[in-house]
């Protein structure tokens, strides 16, 4: 029942009608594109701001880094001209483009490198982890940066390709007013409504802007972003579920955009060490055994993606396919009499309102779960406030998703080592030695060989995350949208987007 239950709601989502929405009137330029994104942004900081939404439409198009992310997932220069490594791998020095404005009009130094990189360090910013090897950073002359780490450390250069580079006047105002070098300026933000970003006319480099303005129109979810698609209110829409995105395929006016490849990976987050229940390797053992994935295959994501327990995609070099637990609810049952809940128990998890897809696998989940006597409470909240569960570990269960860079350490450097190092959440020092050893260590079999036991090790501790599904990657854009380009993480490089 619970099947036709969530197939229904889903149906019932794709016919909603949205009689009027916009609450404020902008007019377009020309050559401009239109693109939804559900809920809104409250803090334009990058080094701070850790949504996707954000990163995809906002970072990477306000702001410029060392190296960036291309569309086959290989490493490129962004602000770096080039760069050469010592013998010993622990020095990294960087020439940069002498060419390069902020939108504010002063040109891009080696000192706002320094600056941005030690911002990061020191306030803790989100993405610090990623410069935990740095052991210095200076400027060597106006246009030269040296950067030495603690150790060789492999990844190093495509962590550093999520550190923005801000000029350090305009830090006061950054999360309400972003200043950077990239291929778009910030213009305007009204709340709840949408986001104004315009092509910067300075931009030198090669990938620049071929629309003069992007509009991100902010609606409440998927479905209303869909209803504007076809009522020509937007021009694309992108994370869109496989459910949604079902009924626009075959449609000459519009096309479904997917990479040839996914790194999305969704996954449930648990807070171990707050829950008493959660510390017992049964019961994680049978809450495991109830999620149904091939039901969530089938039922959510309408058999795109790929059911799996690795912590990394199939398209990494490092993956490995872990044998997990069975779907058994006889067994899930007597594990969790076997741990002294003969009465049961209650679990909690997080979700973000608006995202069917997570909601629609918590529906299944909970169902499952009722059968082994665990009541799963279901809790729905806007985003900032599900960031706010998620960054200051107040949860039990949390919903997330996380689009794997190509190096492997992505994945574990942003979402198990902050568990691993939470007195609240899961300490492991073994998983903390394994996962520091695979970004130290250069040799690509001999990494191989280090992340196939984290992911064998993930599988068999069943924390502090449950690897769910490969989920697929898909955006809708009408057909006058051309040059749509996306890579497997889910990258959008708008600089190659044209409107017919």
């Amino acid at each position: 029942m619970i099947i036709k239950h969530i197939v229904k709601l889903l149906f019932l989502s794709m016919t909603v009608i949205m009689v009027a929405f916009p609450s404020h009137q902008v007019m377009a330029k020309d050559n401009s594109l239109t693109i939804a994104m559900t809920g809104d942004i409250d803090n334009f900081d990058p080094h701070w701001n850790q949504l996707m939404s954000y990163s995809i439409l906002i970072g990477h198009n306000v702001f410029s880094y060392l190296t960036k992310i291309s569309p086959n997932m290989t490493i490129e220069p962004d602000l770096a001209e080039s760069w050469e490594i010592s013998e010993g791998g622990t020095l990294y020095t960087f020439k940069l483009k002498n060419d390069v404005k902020f939108h504010n009009g002063r040109h891009l130094t080696a000192d706002d490198v320094v600056y941005s990189f030690n911002r990061t360090i020191k306030s803790k910013a989100t993405f610090h982890s990623k410069l935990e090897p740095v052991k210095e950073i200076r400027s060597v002359d106006k246009y030269t940066v040296s950067i030495k780490t603690k150790s060789p450390w492999a990844p190093f250069l495509e962590d550093i390709s999520v550190i923005a580079i801000i000029p350090k006047e305009a830090e006061k105002n950054i999360s309400k007013k972003p200043i950077g070098s990239g291929k778009f300026r910030f213009t305007e933000w009204i709340p709840n409504d949408r986001i104004i970003l315009e092509k910067n006319n300075s931009y030198t480099g090669t990938d620049s802007a071929k629309i003069n303005e992007l509009i991100i129109k902010i609606l409440p979810d998927v479905s209303v972003a869909l209803t504007n698609l076809q009522s020509g209110e937007v021009d694309a829409v992108y994370e869109v579920p496989a459910a949604n995105a079902k009924r626009f395929k075959n449609k000459n006016n519009f096309i479904v955009q997917k990479p040839e490849s996914t790194n999305s990976l969704f996954l449930i987050e648990m807070a171990i060490n707050s829950y008493k229940p959660l510390k017992d390797l049964r019961v994680r053992q049978a809450i495991a055994m109830c999620i149904d994935k091939e039901a969530i295959k089938d039922n959510v994501y309408f058999g795109e993606g790929n059911s799996q327990w690795s912590s990394l995609p199939k398209s990494s070099w490092a993956y490995i396919e872990p044998i997990g637990p069975s779907f058994d609810i006889e067994k899930a049952k007597s594990l969790i009499k076997e741990a002294g809940y003969t009465d049961g128990l209650e679990l909690n998890i997080e979700l973000i309102k608006g995202v069917a897809v997570m909601e629609n696998i918590a529906t299944i989940w909970q169902e499952r779960l009722s059968q082994i006597g665990v009541d799963l409470k279901i809790n729905i909240h806007d985003v900032s406030t599900w960031l706010d569960f998620y960054v200051n570990r107040k949860y039990q269960l949390i919903a997330n998703w996380m689009n794997v860079h190509s190096d492997p350490n992505s994945f574990y450097d942003i979402i198990i080592k902050p568990h691993i190092n939470d007195k609240k959440s899961f300490p492991d020092k073994e998983l903390s030695d394994l996962i520091r050893k695979g970004a130290q260590t250069v040799n690509t079999d001999n990494r191989k060989a280090i992340y196939a036991k984290i992911q064998l090790a993930l599988v068999e501790k069943l924390a502090p995350i449950i690897v769910v599904q490969a989920q697929p990657l898909m955006a809708i854009t009408n057909s006058s949208v051309k040059g749509w380009v996306m890579n497997s993480k889910g990258d959008i490089f708008f600089e190659n987007i044209v409107i017919d």
